[in-house]
């Protein structure tokens, strides 16, 4: 704060704007780089991945881990949740953990 410059509603208001605007632009680095390649050595090796949407299951709870089965080349990644078999698209998935 400046001494002898008056702390208005617009100052606020922009030091506000102004730190969104960087939060965006810290948003828009942020990337999954998780690969096809990187899918196949967790099912290889027997491990998780987990994921923020899951096609036709609206209930999903990205803190469950989930089982990936398959991968295709577009990406699309088959999941076992209780037996039955559900699709995640590569961009959807958050984190992927294995041994």
């Amino acid at each position: 704060m400046v001494v002898g410059v008056p702390f208005g509603k617009k100052m606020k208001f922009k030091i506000i704007v102004t730190q969104m605007k960087w939060i965006k632009l810290f948003e828009d680095f942020k990337q999954k780089n998780i690969t096809v390649d990187d899918i196949i050595t967790c099912i290889q090796s027997g491990g998780v991945i987990y994921a923020t949407v899951i096609n036709g299951l609206p209930e999903n709870d990205p803190e469950i881990p989930l089982t990936p089965v398959s991968v295709d080349e577009t990406g699309t990644v088959t999941v076992d949740i209780e037996g039955i078999q559900h699709e995640v698209e590569l961009r959807n998935i958050d984190k992927i953990e294995w041994m």
